[in-house]
């Protein structure tokens, strides 16, 4: 098939160079009206600046006077932490007023395609039949691990291309997810339990099936006397009224578990191609994959897939500081994005047709 103008352009980077100017000049305006950092002149990137000589003095005098300067280093912290909480007051009306996802985070994006958007869509009905929050549509789809506490579903960054339109190939949504549950012992100390810490990547397929297809990593783990057996790594499967899918390929059969609504939908999917791609996906990335209607959503754990990774396409959070150059700061973000999504067109290659 061939490559579609879009893909054709992330391939060769290129980007809207006129929006890219503009882009530029408009970070240029947000460090102006933003707060500067009271740390900006302790920046490593001065110290790099310096002659080798001068480094190299640094470095010894930072170890003769080791026993003085290391006992400080928790009231330093605590001095940082005050000045950080004190300048959060010294902020503009205008900073305070800047709308950073519309004005940066964005526009970073559609510096590839108009159709690029920092959005998600929580749609459950992508996942599960029944009206319930995305995050439990998540759980019911077997794609994420159910929390056993009150826990936090958090998006670290997101987005999409063309999503609405499901009969365009390069259509995709994008999530970096976490899922986690914070408390604190007996002694004040806090900790934190995580179920999910990865990518959600959503992709339309060519065909559309009536139910829904699940297919989980299992994981090996030790059992009683040292057995050792293979655990779903996933949400475990209790209802004793759905049998794991036998796809004759023993290596499968021992690294994944499979469910569906109808047995045929899997087959369908689930072909010694497709077998042999996610076997080798496996190999490096736990992961699982519901199927319903024509959309395929994959969430990957313990990461993303490649340049895909959690806060591949920014935040949309604003800046509590205004620093840095610019011109570095735009081309940064916009490789960042090019390479999240040739990993991402790269995945969809694998495990979709």
């Amino acid at each position: 098939m061939e490559m579609s103008s879009f893909r054709k352009r992330i391939l060769n980077g290129e980007v809207h160079l006129e929006r890219r100017e503009a882009l530029i000049k408009e970070y240029e305006y947000f460090i102006s009206i933003a707060p500067k950092s009271p740390f900006e002149k302790l920046s490593l990137s001065k110290f790099k600046d310096l002659p080798q000589e001068k480094k190299i003095l640094c470095l010894v005098l930072l170890l003769i006077f080791a026993p003085i300067w290391m006992p400080m280093i928790p009231m330093l912290i605590i001095v940082m932490v005050c000045v950080l909480a004190l300048s959060r007051g010294n902020r503009s009306p205008e900073y305070e007023a800047y709308d950073y996802k519309k004005n940066i985070a964005e526009p970073v994006l559609k510096l590839f395609d108009e159709k690029m958007e920092m959005r998600n869509y929580l749609d459950p009905h992508d996942l599960v039949d029944t009206d319930v929050y995305y995050s439990q549509a998540l759980v019911d789809a077997y794609l994420i691990n159910p929390p056993k506490n009150n826990a936090t579903f958090d998006y670290l960054s997101f987005g999409s291309y063309n999503w609405k339109d499901a009969s365009d190939p390069d259509s995709f949504d994008f999530s970096g997810y976490k899922v986690y549950h914070e408390y604190k012992d007996s002694d004040g100390d806090t900790h934190e339990t995580v179920y999910f810490n990865g990518c959600i990547f959503k992709f339309h397929l060519s065909f559309t099936i009536d139910g829904t297809v699940n297919i989980m990593s299992t994981t090996t783990t030790k059992g009683l006397l040292g057995r050792e057996k293979e655990r779903n790594r996933f949400k475990e499967i209790k209802n004793k009224d759905i049998e794991v899918i036998d796809t004759e390929n023993h290596a499968f059969a021992e690294q994944f578990d499979t469910i569906a609504t109808y047995d045929k939908d899997a087959y369908r999917y689930l072909t010694p191609t497709m077998i042999e791609n996610l076997l080798m996906l496996r190999q490096h990335y736990y992961f699982a994959i519901c199927i319903k209607g024509n959309v395929l959503t994959i969430a990957i754990d313990n990461g993303g897939y490649k340049g895909a990774s959690q806060l591949s396409f920014g935040s949309i959070t604003k800046p509590s500081f205004g620093s840095g150059d610019p011109t570095t700061f735009i081309n940064s973000r916009t490789d960042s994005v090019r390479q999240a999504l040739i990993s991402i067109y790269e995945l969809r290659d694998l495990i979709c047709f």
